[in-house]
């Protein structure tokens, strides 16, 4: 029950969140297309990663023929083509920022880092066309892959507890201590007024800091011997977790 709870509310968040980006008109270029791809792999995504009865071996394929990646690379495409073949148009319509937004988004499903990269670099040019929204997204999405990045190091030793973990200060650096960490850039963009008075938004970049929180604490879990200061940091994370799903909850709860 709790497992379709999440996925009824993933669904909803991803519905909601890229109904910010893509904005009325889109389907003139075929940008609907490429979101409706995109929502797809990231709901093949999540059904992987959380219901074992789901997955039937999409998680030990190579990445690229993973079934939600397939579905990040056929958006990708599309996007692209658009950019390639309709870019005076997409300006025109006020699309442009829109199609780099997404575009963003695929490359960091992708884990696609240069590329990504560069389409934040190329979308500098255009940064006074941003909606606040959109622009937090693209910049974010930086953040998200660096996440990932932290999440396929657990992952990877709790699947064989012979694969090393990442060093704890590499973890806890990427999502925590750094002023440019992860957690630190999300919070920093909650306390955008244009944001938080955005729920589906709220709701997501509250998600994303539980699951950055989940996959910190599991990490430290598999330290065999903490240090005073690695067992504080893990009790004051446990401690922000908690707070973090109440929160949720009442924003799930709100309309």
């Amino acid at each position: 029950m709790y497992l379709i709870q999440c996925i009824a509310l993933l669904r909803q968040l991803l519905f909601l969140l890229l109904a910010i980006v893509l904005l009325a008109g889109c389907s003139t270029h075929n940008l609907r297309v490429a979101q409706d791809k995109f929502e797809e792999g990231s709901m093949q995504e999540w059904m992987m990663r959380n219901d074992p009865a789901s997955n039937t071996g999409a998680a030990s394929l190579l990445p690229a023929t993973r079934p939600h990646t397939m579905y990040y690379r056929e958006a990708l495409v599309l996007v692209d083509e658009n950019i390639n073949k309709h870019k005076d148009d997409l300006v025109k319509d006020n699309l442009y920022c829109t199609a780099l937004v997404l575009k963003a988004l695929c490359h960091w499903k992708l884990n696609e880092s240069g590329k990504l990269d560069e389409t934040i670099e190329k979308a500098q040019e255009h940064r006074n066309d941003f909606l606040t929204e959109q622009w937090q997204l693209l910049i974010l999405s930086k953040n998200f892959l660096k996440a990932d990045h932290v999440a396929t190091l657990v992952r990877r030793h709790d699947a064989d507890l012979d694969i090393p973990l990442a060093t704890y200060t590499e973890i806890r650096n990427i999502l925590f201590d750094d002023t440019d960490s992860v957690d630190t850039s999300i919070r920093y963009a909650l306390t955008k007024q244009v944001i938080a008075n955005n729920l589906p938004l709220t709701r997501y970049l509250v998600l994303a800091r539980i699951t950055i929180h989940k996959n910190y604490i599991t990490a430290c879990k598999y330290l065999a011997r903490k240090t005073p200061e690695q067992l504080k940091s893990q009790i004051e994370k446990e401690k922000e977790l908690s707070k973090l799903l109440t929160e949720l909850k009442k924003l799930s709860t709100t309309e």
